[in-house]
């Protein structure tokens, strides 16, 4: 699996580490009629010992500018913003991960 995820990742430019495929795996685990992770609470959900708070932000700009993830502001509240896979990466990891 680690491969794999290794090979989505460098096709889109992207240096995996594991900060990468945590952040891919919690969003792709989030059912879609959940309501979408927003910053804080996906950091906080990361496992211990979690990263500063700023190496997440930057791999978060990683994952956006390659196309893994969209960044929105949240229904909910508007200082918020949430944060979900881009439907082509999520149909990369199921065909190519899960498939």
């Amino acid at each position: 699996m680690l491969g794999i995820y290794k090979q989505i990742f460098l096709k889109r430019r992207i240096v995996p580490v594991l900060l990468t495929l945590e952040i891919a795996e919690k969003l792709y685990n989030r059912d879609s009629t959940e309501v979408a992770y927003g910053m804080t609470e996906l950091y906080e959900s990361l496992p211990h010992p979690k990263p500063t708070f700023s190496s997440f932000r930057n791999q978060i700009s990683v994952l956006e500018t390659g196309g893994c993830i969209l960044i929105h502001p949240s229904k909910e509240k508007a200082s918020k913003k949430s944060v979900i896979l881009s439907e082509d990466f999520r149909r990369q990891i199921e065909l190519d991960v899960y498939g």
